[in-house]
């Protein structure tokens, strides 16, 4: 089952979170696995499949066979839909041939193949001299230093042409394998290609950390939460940061109104007026409805009434007129107040955003704590690490919970008012209270004390007592969690206000 709302869907296979609980056990925490860990050799198994496949398809060389895929976007549907319709223009398009017409510009120009000279530095030909089927020929180390400037611009390098101006046929793997001699340079390549590779494969995605060279295979192109071996936390689809349960689309239309000045804009509109002589915007600082546009500030230095806008001298010869009520006056403090009502429920989500967002920072700070815990309890008691693993799940959920949380207040922001609201607010509360509870928990040192008891049946019957509470609560918390996600993905993704979602 999948749910839509502006291309979105939800893999509710990999979002099943089960607990199993035998007699004292701590739950266990089961998903099924959607996606699958990639390192960069399997990465490169992966891409040289799809080399085999075409070079026997289009009977190619390697070399060969990596251009047409570039070409081809790495499809190889593509490449069996519309190779054989025209070979040449296939070959000539992917770089591997040279056009008709750009042999004759080149031969116009005088410039021919088998050169006896590298046509850079212009140092005889010997046995290092190298070209492509171009036969334009350069020495060694022309062709490693032009290789090394192209390796610097990611976005070109895998489509780099001959360094013979004119020419259009397209430099391979192998040349540059063979010129670029240090470790460092040829492990950039090979990214390079690896990232070339993944960028147009929808079930493949590299983690967003550029220090993390893991790459992720999905079953499906959706929107799913993947936590990286480096422990990055991203959405499979679009490769932002985890935002279950807001799509993609609500996410980055949220991001887009965070970065902008939109809001700068209302606010101003809302608390400020415009000098009617010069324009200049001039914000209410005083009781006194005399204003005048400082010109220490920029302004005119002229005076004006902040309820009317009508200039003083004006305003003072009609008696203080303003107190009438006129159309103009009364449409422009409506449109005022509208704005500032706007911004105040913009900022009342924001807050609690920007607030969970950094709760996730600092529980995510606690996992060094914990571990440094779990292991000095290890060695006074002597427990096992199994009868410890419960401090790693509780703090996995406040985590996990905090993280929600924070998202639910982007939903919280475009979701119509109403009852499924209310309902909405309701779940929200009960997550936000078991996850603040999990959290105050695992953060004070009351287990400290309960290890500092030098009598084992007291130390056991205390420590019993506290890994209860903290997995029934981790139980609670992630039912809650469950609960709201559920509440959102399945019966309130259509009532959302789009008029607050697309306006301008």
């Amino acid at each position: 089952m999948s749910q839509e709302f502006g291309e979105y869907e939800y893999d509710n296979e990999y979002y099943i979170d089960a607990y199993s609980q035998s007699g004292n056990c701590t739950p266990t925490l089961f998903r099924q696995s959607s996606f699958f860990y990639l390192k960069e050799d399997e990465m490169i198994g992966e891409r040289d499949k799809q080399i085999e496949k075409t070079m026997e398809y289009c009977c190619l060389t390697r070399n060969d066979a990596i251009l047409v895929l570039i070409f081809y976007n790495w499809s190889i549907e593509r490449i069996q839909d519309n190779w054989y319709d025209n070979v040449e223009l296939n070959k000539i398009n992917s770089g591997i041939e040279l056009r008709e017409a750009d042999k004759k510009a080149l031969d116009k120009q005088g410039i021919k193949g088998n050169n006896d000279y590298c046509l850079i530095c212009y140092s005889p030909k010997d046995e290092s001299f190298e070209s492509l089927k171009c036969k334009h020929y350069f020495c060694a180390d022309c062709w490693k230093e032009f290789l090394l400037v192209k390796l610097e611009d990611v976005l070109v390098c895998l489509t780099s042409t001959c360094p013979q101006k004119g020419c259009s046929l397209i430099i391979p793997e192998s040349l540059f394998l063979k010129h670029l001699s240090t470790k460092e340079t040829k492990d950039k390549f090979i990214k390079i290609m690896l990232r070339n590779f993944t960028a147009q494969n929808s079930l493949l995605k590299f983690c967003p950390d550029p220090k993390c060279n893991i790459c992720i295979k999905s079953d499906s192109n959706i929107a799913k939460d993947i936590t990286c071996l480096c422990s990055s936390v991203f959405c499979f689809k679009c490769g932002k940061e985890s935002h279950r349960p807001c799509t993609c689309e609500i996410y980055s239309i949220w991001e887009q109104r965070s970065k902008s000045n939109t809001d700068n804009d209302k606010w101003l509109m809302a608390n400020t007026k415009t000098c009617p002589h010069c324009k200049q915007r001039i914000e209410k600082n005083q009781g006194c409805n005399y204003m005048l546009c400082n010109k220490k500030a920029g302004g005119c230095g002229k005076a004006f009434c902040y309820v009317c806008e009508i200039d003083w001298e004006q305003h003072s010869k009609d008696h203080f007129n303003c107190n009438k009520y006129t159309p103009e006056i009364k449409a422009k403090e409506s449109a005022a107040e509208k704005l500032k009502a706007e911004i105040a429920r913009y900022q009342f989500y924001f807050d609690r955003f920007v607030n969970y967002a950094n709760a996730v920072k600092f529980a995510e700070k606690l996992k060094p704590k914990i571990m440094t815990r779990i292991d000095s309890i290890m060695n006074i008691k002597s427990l096992p690490l199994s009868e410890l693993e419960f401090l790693k799940e509780a703090l996995e959920t406040v985590i996990k919970s905090k993280r929600v949380l924070k998202n639910t207040y982007i939903f919280g922001y475009y979701l119509k008012d109403g009852n499924e609201k209310k309902l909405f607010e309701y779940s929200q509360s009960f997550l936000e209270r078991n996850s603040d509870n999990l959290h105050q928990m695992i953060e004070q040192d009351t287990f400290i004390k309960i290890v500092s008891e030098e009598s084992y049946s007291a130390f056991n019957k205390k420590f019993t007592e506290f890994k209860n509470t903290i997995v029934n609560l981790v139980f609670a918390t992630m039912k809650y969690q469950n609960n709201l996600l559920n509440e959102i993905e399945t019966t309130m993704l259509h009532l959302l206000d789009e008029n607050l979602l697309y306006k301008k």
